[in-house]
């Protein structure tokens, strides 16, 4: 049976959809239970507050087919050096395609901690936004945005809509 990304969507922060680095491994596993994920810490300096590590999506013959890199700051979060890493695990994870889009950290101008911002324990504050096709980066009106995010988990625009399947057609 094909994983279910669907049933762990969240939104957050600006109406995105986020597959939580979780739900990534869940899938990734399923998928692939003789591949792997390793970590490393790049950087790990407790009494300043900082930690940066790395994460390797490898295959059985020992490929390394997706890195992914995350800092994070005790000023940031009290418990940083889980959160780099857990980031590092789900940026290789989405650059392997285990929730690609679906993932907003790897988009330019994406929500910087989506992981840590659901949108029920915000209270935004909206600006008018500069709203673009993630695609071709035609503008976009505030409704084509809601709509597309809603069928498609990403703006695009009228014409770029026509060139993606839905996600009620993707792969389950």
């Amino acid at each position: 049976m094909a994983f279910n990304f669907k049933r762990y969507l969240i939104k957050v922060q600006g109406g995105r959809y986020y597959l939580p680095v979780a739900a990534r491994l869940v899938w990734f596993r399923e998928e692939h239970p003789d591949w792997r994920v390793e970590t490393e810490p790049l950087e790990l300096d407790v009494e300043r507050g900082i930690a940066v590590f790395r994460a390797r999506v490898i295959d059985e013959h020992g490929n390394v087919l997706a890195t992914g890199t995350k800092m994070e700051t005790r000023e940031g979060f009290a418990d940083f050096i889980e959160k780099a890493e857990t980031g590092a695990i789900g940026r290789a994870l989405a650059v392997a395609g285990f929730g690609t889009q679906f993932a907003p950290e790897l988009s330019e101008g994406g929500v910087a901690h989506p992981v840590d911002t659901p949108v029920g324990a915000l209270r935004e504050r909206e600006k008018p936004r500069d709203l673009r096709c993630s695609d071709c980066g035609a503008p976009i009106t505030e409704g084509v945005y809601k709509l597309s995010e809603d069928r498609f988990g990403r703006p695009l625009c009228a014409n770029c809509q026509k060139k993606h399947a839905p996600l009620s057609q993707q792969k389950q």
